[in-house]
């Protein structure tokens, strides 16, 4: 029994093989439909497809299935027909190893100068994360600046009703605080000094771990240390509201 190779009718690429039927009219001819022919197809190897083209077949190269790289910018790059080689779309089947390696000789190499460039990149964006924590870590601490000046207000006077041995007129700040909780002006003053007291540590601390984090950024060797450097400085700042339990009254 013969057997037919089909091919595919736009690209001619063998889809496969089944027994041919024999004609009705012509027991000893086999029928051969549409793209079909009963031509033995050559083996292909790895990244080869046989074609049947201009009454034969052909081996052509099939990188279709292949995941190939950019060897201009490393991005995964996509052979869609058969026959183009990964050297016309200027393509590799390695995977650049960094964004400072550049293909160079058939190959990729790092380049001293790029992989500085891009360090020095990644050290402002680290930065710049550190920093727009840092400012919305201190918008929760401290809310509207006109309400600062009120929690400095009930401080100073509070301190000053302190020193003064709490005695003589309550400063209003202390009154107010009093009145609210129920308690004498003392147990006020003394609530009023405790918060802003825990307050303000955490805004010292909140400027002490966003200027040392940043410094440390700076001093780094290479990306790794950097991004471990602003991982942890950015979960510091994040625990820093933990040491103001609540705000100043």
């Amino acid at each position: 029994m013969k057997t037919l190779y089909h091919y595919h009718p736009e690209t001619g690429e063998l889809i496969g093989e089944s027994a041919a039927d024999p004609s009705p009219l012509e027991p000893d001819v086999c029928l051969i439909p549409a793209h079909a022919t009963d031509q033995t197809p050559p083996k292909a190897k790895a990244k080869q497809v046989a074609v049947f083209a201009g009454e034969k077949w052909n081996l052509a190269p099939d990188w279709r299935a292949v995941a190939l790289w950019s060897t201009e910018d490393g991005s995964p790059v996509s052979i869609q027909d058969i026959g183009v080689t990964p050297h016309e779309v200027q393509a590799t089947e390695s995977p650049r190893p960094s964004p400072a390696h550049q293909w160079q000789n058939g190959q990729w190499q790092e380049d001293a100068n790029l992989r500085s460039a891009l360090l020095d990149a990644l050290k402002i964006e680290l930065c710049q994360q550190v920093d727009g924590l840092a400012d919305q870590v201190r918008r929760e601490l401290a809310g509207d600046p006109l309400r600062v000046a009120e929690y400095d207000r009930a401080a100073q006077e509070a301190s000053t009703y302190q020193t003064a041995g709490y005695t003589g007129t309550v400063p209003q700040a202390v009154l107010s605080w009093a009145e609210a909780k129920g308690w004498t002006a003392q147990a006020a003053a003394d609530d009023i000094l405790r918060a802003a007291h825990h307050w303000n540590a955490a805004l010292y601390q909140l400027r002490d771990q966003r200027l040392k984090t940043k410094e440390a950024i700076r001093s780094a060797l290479d990306e790794a240390s950097a991004n471990a450097i602003a991982a942890a400085g950015l979960d510091a700042l994040r625990a820093v509201p933990l040491m103001a339990d609540t705000l100043p009254p």
